[in-house]
């Protein structure tokens, strides 16, 4: 560009691409818009001509990061990477293949509403991948009921092992209120404000911990906003459902909603019967973000841990937790072992 002194442009020439970010997306990734302008002095003009063209394009989240986190398989009792089924919807004689193993065997398959659970691909990786549909949650109606629930058991129960996963969301995801992630269990598995000991709820609903333990369950959270919590259903709670532990690393507050590739790894080890003992562990992407070490599993030894609950719905039971837009996440590489897997 020729400027004369007062600064103002006398002859410009030249062609130039500026980025930033997009206030849009594309097919549920975060976006950039890269402005494309060329300028120049036509003959006898007194001003530049300047033509801009904007190109929208898909930011690339879906295969760069999402090796950086190595896992160890070597004492794995379950290690699925989706790659086995074909790429479409995901049916559960193939589910129940895939999640064969010398450890133990898939013994649930529900998805709501039909079709909506399949396999994608993406850079030759095959990952799980669920859509949400807006207004759906994990409802009894029929017609507004959305949610995965696979529940695989081990042949052999332990009292301490490892879970791991890798999980996405979409660019455009809605966290809405909150909604269930996947976790180990025991027992009854209690959840959906199922009491965890043999005493009935009280007249308002809350569970009674002076009763004998008969189950426990530690799954994932996300909550509004999408912050990530452990909700376990243990003995000793008071409250009708869970209380949220919140995944805390360096102070703040850990979230699951940026669009790119995540490992979560719990670790869970059973009490003495009799002591407040057990330990409950958490890692976000190798960093531990949860430390409990007084936990209260059981009061005996006819149970200790037995099943992966992996669930993936929004809710709660009620519209209030349904998300605006249609949303999805993507699930990769399960594992369980005896071993620590990101750390």
């Amino acid at each position: 560009m020729v400027f004369d002194p007062t600064g103002a442009v006398t002859a410009a020439t030249g062609i130039w691409i500026e980025a930033s970010p997009s206030s849009s997306s594309t097919n549920g990734q975060p976006a950039t818009d890269f402005h494309i302008r060329a300028c120049w002095t036509e003959p006898n003009t007194a001003k530049p001509l300047v033509l801009e063209r904007v190109v929208t394009l898909a930011n690339d989240v879906t295969g760069a990061d999402h090796s950086l986190l190595k896992m160890n398989v070597s004492k794995a009792l379950l290690n699925v990477d989706f790659n086995r089924a074909p790429v479409g919807t995901y049916l559960q004689s193939e589910a129940k293949d895939e999640w064969k193993s010398d450890g133990g065997a898939l013994q649930g398959f529900t998805v709501r509403p039909a079709g909506s659970l399949v396999i994608a691909d993406d850079q030759s990786n095959r990952f799980l991948q669920k859509t949400f549909p807006a207004g759906k949650y994990n409802s009894q109606d029929a017609e507004k009921d959305d949610r995965v629930l696979l529940q695989w058991s081990l042949k052999t129960p332990q009292n301490a092992l490892y879970f791991a996963y890798r999980v996405r969301t979409s660019g455009d995801f809605d966290p809405a209120k909150g909604g269930k992630l996947p976790g180990l269990c025991g027992g009854i598995c209690p959840i959906g404000g199922e009491s965890t000991t043999d005493a009935p709820h009280s007249s308002s609903g809350q569970n009674d911990p002076n009763g004998t333990a008969i189950g426990w369950s530690a799954r994932g959270m996300w909550r509004s906003n999408g912050y990530l919590v452990q909700y376990p259903y243990t003995p000793d709670q008071t409250t009708q459902y869970a209380p949220d532990l919140r995944y805390n690393l360096n102070g703040s507050d850990v979230y699951l909603n940026d669009g790119a590739w995540h490992t979560i790894e719990s670790y869970v080890s059973m009490n003495t019967p009799g002591q407040h003992n057990g330990i409950l562990k958490a890692w976000y992407d190798g960093q531990l973000v949860l430390d409990q070490k007084d936990v209260r599993f059981r009061d005996d030894l006819s149970y200790s841990i037995d099943t992966i609950k992996f669930t993936s719905y929004y809710g709660g039971h009620d519209s209030s937790w349904a998300p605006l837009t249609d949303s999805r996440i993507d699930y990769d590489d399960v594992v369980l072992s005896t071993d620590p897997i990101t750390h």
